[in-house]
């Protein structure tokens, strides 16, 4: 607004209501301490516009400044509302409409001075609906004790109940919803202000029920900050202008740039205003005013003598180029901008310390979790000249030296700092998993920002073992590492997880193939798959560090890219032998029960170092678990690679043979059985899962039929090939008898073939028979399974009777 000589005494008085309480801002060094909406405080920045004069002043040039307005990030404006027809009033209600569009809203002002009443003004509210929506705030008379009118007190409280009442009590839901900002009262350093407006003490003051919002104009003088006329401020005023619990917005504050002004409201520097604007921004926020608007946005008139407050209270310059303060509100403005729906902030453990004397803080936190700490200076800025021979100036403060220390960890992954003032961009390179930061606090905003850790992987290996278990010198060693994500994100799946092994510092090994997602907190093991030896390390006797490196090449982003690096000792003796069984025989080829039965071994020495002349490779065989028979003279000295067949010599009671009984028999054999020889693995002795079938076993191995492709109504034979699994030949003259059945039912059968069959040996049989003597099945619609049984009516004695079925499906379409 238009304040002719500014009575600024008074106006800090008004100020100073929130002076009381703004050094609470200091007062919470340590923590927890819960965050505020970092949007919340975004929109309780606005600005003053003077939409009803936008023909005679700077703000003539609309498309220029409401560009700017829209560019700065601010949400809220103030300005007067024109109705009856007065002049200008058209394009007051345009502007009005055009900033709305840009995604603004308004406090206007309905003043006595731009309508015969309040009810014509809101009658022209609720005729523009494109207005109605615009509005967020109806505010009553501007400054109007300043007005000369001597019935002040009784025209300015009609007023407020009018406009009060006609909100209130209007049939229009939209508008009876508008909250309702009090009238702004300047010369509270008159005696008679007071008793006139309150009677009966400010507890029964009639403005109290006119308004949702008490209205302040808070304006610091020059460079000071927002509560340096403190010694100056009286209860009364401060418990009338709050209204005891009522909340506050400042529908004006600022600082003029007028630096050639010496008397009145003097100024501050664009530089110092730069610098106090923001932590205005932040002061107000801090203690619970709703919010504040800055005077104003542009300078309305060319002063270019620097004398005249009133035509330098703007952001932007007459010439239309911005100020510091422009910037360094559009960039803070930037940093915290969070639209969305509301939410409940969290709190932050930290501390702050060392040299903390002066410095405020606000915390806040979007709606990603982010923590924004900003930091500054409650120092002045600026000391105001007296004439042109002794000018103001700006104050030089160093920045202070402030420890930020994260109490709890996990809760912070990055720390980022920014000085709006200078630029958008971030000072220097954040700072991963930060615990605790020295920052240096200027005497304007410092914004930490405070991003809680991206859920990433963090893979780590627990565990490394390597196969032999026990190497011995030039025995070829395979690593294995268990690899486990300790993050809080899974791996990404198709992504290698890698690991190199090293030994004694020098790649061995690599695994490179495990592709699967490993989810928090899962685990893998890997097998070296690749290396300088394809896989392996021919080990070298002697203590050695084996080195397991995981995600060695960095594949996969982690929180913590330090810890992926584990050791353990690998401990190689001398080279040794290392005997195992590679096959097994026997004689008779097919045993009959009753047969003598001689097993022969092959046996290899796959060790590093050859076995010893003189000792003995013996062998056992056992049989279902029990030692049948072995060999022990084989004496002579097998190379590394080397083999040898050995025969068993001897046996319990001293037979070197096992006498074979009918059945499926279990043939284990063991080299070294009694550990003569000192090998490099002596778990590997054992030859296991040899099978014997001793007699007869017959099983079907196939089922055809003809035609192969059968339709409906077709006679259809059946064919089955049966196989002598066991070591006897089936009986002459018994005949070897298939059953052919259809769903379970019997259809065919064979039963005229006679002729023994051989260990080992098949033949394939046909129907010749069946119910009523019809060897053929016609064949019907349907998927139909077909089953043949081998020795059907049990005429043969089989080691196993439980493998003589075999199905297959016929689909007849």
């Amino acid at each position: 607004m238009k304040h002719g000589h500014k009575l600024w005494v008074s106006l800090v008085f008004v100020a100073l209501l929130v002076s009381m309480t703004l050094q609470a801002g200091n007062r919470a060094l340590a923590s927890p301490e819960t965050a505020k909406m970092s949007d919340e405080f975004v929109d309780s920045i606005g600005v003053v516009v003077h939409g009803d004069r936008t023909g005679t002043n700077a703000y003539a040039d609309r498309t220029f400044w409401e560009q700017k307005l829209q560019e700065s990030g601010i949400r809220n404006v103030r300005s007067h509302m024109i109705a009856d027809g007065r002049p200008d009033t058209a394009l007051n209600h345009q502007v009005i409409e055009e900033v709305a569009a840009l995604g603004l809203k308004w406090n206007l002002l309905i003043d006595p001075r731009y309508g015969t009443s309040p009810d014509n003004i809101l009658d022209a509210i609720t005729n523009d609906q494109d207005i109605l929506d615009a509005v967020r705030t109806i505010e009553g008379p501007n400054e109007y004790d300043l007005r000369g009118d001597a019935n002040w007190v009784t025209t300015l409280t009609d007023w407020q109940s009018d406009l009060y009442d006609g909100v209130k009590q209007s049939t229009n839901q939209q508008l009876a919803a508008i909250p309702i900002v009090g009238p702004s009262i300047v010369k509270w350093t008159n005696p008679n202000h007071y008793a006139d407006l309150c009677p009966n003490g400010y507890a029964a003051c009639p403005l109290y029920t006119k308004q949702d919002f008490a209205n302040l104009h808070p304006y610091p003088n020059s460079g000071n900050v927002p509560d340096s006329k403190k010694a100056l401020m009286e209860p009364p005023l401060r418990q009338y202008e709050v209204g005891y619990t009522m909340p506050i917005i400042a529908t004006e504050s600022g600082y003029h740039n007028a630096i050639r002004q010496y008397t009145g409201h003097v100024p501050a520097s664009e530089t110092a205003s730069a610098k106090l604007l923001p932590r205005l921004f932040l002061d107000f926020y801090n203690e619970g005013v709703v919010r504040t608007y800055a005077y104003e946005l542009l300078d309305e008139q060319d002063n270019p003598a620097n004398d005249d407050d009133q035509q330098h209270f703007g952001l932007i310059r007459y010439d239309q180029t911005v100020k510091p303060a422009y910037t360094a509100i559009k960039n803070m403005i930037t940093l915290l901008n969070d639209p969305g729906s509301s939410f409940t902030p969290g709190s932050l453990d930290y501390t702050l310390s060392g040299d903390v004397t002066d410095v405020r803080h606000l915390l806040l936190q979007k709606r990603d979790g982010t923590y924004y700490l900003a930091l500054w200076q409650n120092v002045p800025v600026y000391v105001t000249g007296t004439s042109d021979s002794n000018p103001g100036y700006d104050l030089v403060n160093p920045d202070k030296s402030v420890t930020l220390t994260l109490n709890q960890s996990g809760v912070v992954g990055e720390l980022t700092q920014y000085r709006p003032n200078d630029s958008i961009n971030p000072i220097g390179s954040p700072i991963v998993n930060p615990t605790s930061v020295t920052l240096s606090v200027p005497d304007e905003p410092l914004i930490v920002k405070l991003a809680p850790p991206v859920p990433k992987p963090d893979l780590v290996v627990t565990d490394i073992s390597w196969t032999p278990a026990s190497p011995s010198a030039n025995v070829p060693v395979t690593f294995s590492a268990t690899i486990k994500n300790q993050g809080t994100a899974a791996t990404p799946s198709g992504v290698i997880s890698g690991v190199k092994f090293k030994v004694d510092g020098v790649t061995a090994s690599f695994s490179d193939n495990y592709t699967t997602s490993i989810p928090p907190g899962g685990t893998a093991t890997v097998t070296a798959n690749g290396g300088p030896e394809g896989g392996v390390w021919t080990a070298a006797q002697g203590t050695h560090t084996v080195e397991a490196w995981v995600d060695d090449i960095n594949r996969i982003a982690e929180s913590d890219e330090t810890n992926n690096i584990y050791d353990k000792s690998i401990v190689v003796t001398a080279a040794k032998p290392d005997m195992v069984v590679t096959n097994v025989t026997w004689s008779p080829a097919n045993p009959a029960p009753g047969d003598h039965v001689v097993f022969s071994a092959t046996i290899k020495n796959q060790g590093a170092a050859a076995t010893p002349s003189g000792t003995i490779d013996s062998v056992t065989f056992k049989i279902d678990g029990t030692s049948v028979s072995w060999e022990a003279n084989y004496t002579t000295s097998i190379a590394p690679g080397g083999i040898a067949t050995v025969m068993a010599n001897g046996g319990p009671d001293s037979n070197n043979y096992w006498v074979a009984t009918s059945g499926i028999h279990s043939l284990q054999t063991v080299v070294d059985d009694v550990n003569r020889i000192d090998e490099s693995d002596e778990t590997n002795n054992a030859n296991y899962g040899t099978m014997m079938n001793i007699g007869t076993d017959l099983a079907v191995t196939d089922i055809s039929w003809t035609p192969a492709s059968p339709a409906v109504g077709n006679q259809v034979l059946f064919s089955a090939k049966i196989k002598n699994l066991g070591t006897v030949a089936t009986p002459s003259g018994i005949i070897n008898s298939v059953t052919f059945k259809i769903d379970g039912t019997n259809v065919s059968w064979e039963a005229n073939y006679t002729t023994p069959l051989a260990p080992g040996a098949s033949v394939t049989v046909t129907a010749n028979g069946g119910p009523g003597g019809n060897k053929y099945w016609t064949a019907t619609s349907g998927m139909h399974t077909v089953l043949a049984v081998s020795d059907d009516v049990n005429r043969i004695a089989e080691t196993d009777e439980t493998n003589n079925t075999y199905s297959e499906t016929i689909n007849i379409p």
